[in-house]
């Protein structure tokens, strides 16, 4: 069954940077919560909406190994250095 680690970034533009950073590298991941700010049903809710904007999921399942574990880790660093810098 897959997993997946939410990773929390101080605001959707820092988010979207580091998404492109680990997508260079080859690395997928979701943002499932994209349109929580658009729907009738959730966007009156700020917390909610805060949240949804600010946040990633690495993907994780059974077939993952520490040495990919390890690749993600460090190009997330990586990725977050990089948006720092911008």
């Amino acid at each position: 069954m897959p997993f997946g680690l939410p990773v929390y970034f101080s605001g959707g533009e820092t988010r979207d940077r580091v998404y492109a950073e680990l997508g260079k590298a080859g690395i997928g991941l979701t943002i499932h919560w994209d349109d929580i700010g658009s729907d009738p049903r959730t966007n009156q809710n700020p917390r909610s909406v805060d949240m949804a904007g600010s946040m990633l999921t690495l993907a994780i399942d059974q077939r993952i190994r520490h040495k990919q574990l390890d690749y993600m880790a460090l190009n997330l660093i990586s990725g977050i250095n990089a948006a720092k810098t911008v």
